[in-house]
């Protein structure tokens, strides 16, 4: 038999698949074992061989990528959960030592971040987790994302309720933790909140919209009305 040829070299590996298929665990401890004892060796020659062709990895993995599409994010991402939720202790002591060594670093790009564009997202970020926090909520109960109150923001620029003033302050229509027992407790939901200004929603505080624009003398808002007709078809009052 010519040793060179493709029969020869199918044949091969054919044979050499079926054996490590009923090898696997010895050429497994065999593989560990060498690993353990030449753990610098193997890791050097990793990052050498990764430097001289790391194009070659990106371009693989590239249309490995391509060719499973959402299945490869999905994969990746259930496997990234389970390794994450078997070593958390590594996943702290990594975090811990890249804040260590990269302390000035984080810093910077937070305060950029939050002088910049993120400057809205963790005002809106900060002021949803003081609701929470007041109305012992956690996140997981709450549907309303920061998304949503930048929607709110952008659509109230007038306080509904003076139709003077700028809305500056988030206002919630049933209020979350109202004084009277008779009174229903509202949720922090979308369909709860407005935007108004402080004045009002400082005089307000606790009290039930309609009643309270009677003593003021403002008319209710229509904005208010429908928000309220949808959450009594939702059951939250």
């Amino acid at each position: 038999m010519n040793y060179q040829s493709k029969e020869y070299r199918q044949y091969h590996r054919k044979w050499s698949m079926k054996w490590r298929a009923k090898h696997r665990e010895k050429l497994n401890k065999k593989s560990r074992e060498y690993y353990a004892q030449n753990k610098e060796k193997k890791r050097a020659y990793s990052r050498a061989w990764y430097k001289k062709n790391s194009k070659k990895v990106c371009i693989r993995a590239k249309k490995y990528r391509k060719k499973l599409g959402k299945k490869y994010t999905t994969h990746f991402r259930i496997w990234m959960r389970a390794w994450r939720a078997k070593h958390p202790e590594k996943i702290k002591e990594y975090h811990k030592k890249y804040y260590d060594s990269h302390y000035n670093k984080i810093l910077k790009m937070n305060r950029k971040y939050k002088n910049g564009v993120g400057h809205n997202k963790v005002k809106l970020w900060s002021i949803d987790y003081n609701y929470r926090r007041r109305a012992n909520i956690s996140k997981n109960e709450c549907s309303i994302t920061t998304k949503d109150l930048r929607t709110i923001t952008l659509t109230f620029k007038i306080c509904p309720y003076c139709q003077i003033r700028k809305a500056t302050t988030f206002e919630h229509i049933i209020p979350l933790l109202p004084r009277n027992i008779s009174m229903p407790r509202g949720q922090h939901i979308k369909e709860n909140i407005i935007r108004v200004c402080s004045s009002c929603n400082f005089s307000k505080q606790d009290k039930d919209p309609i009643k309270w624009c009677k003593e003021k003398g403002y008319p209710v808002p229509e904005i208010v009305i429908e928000r309220l007709k949808i959450m009594k078809t939702m059951g939250v009052t």
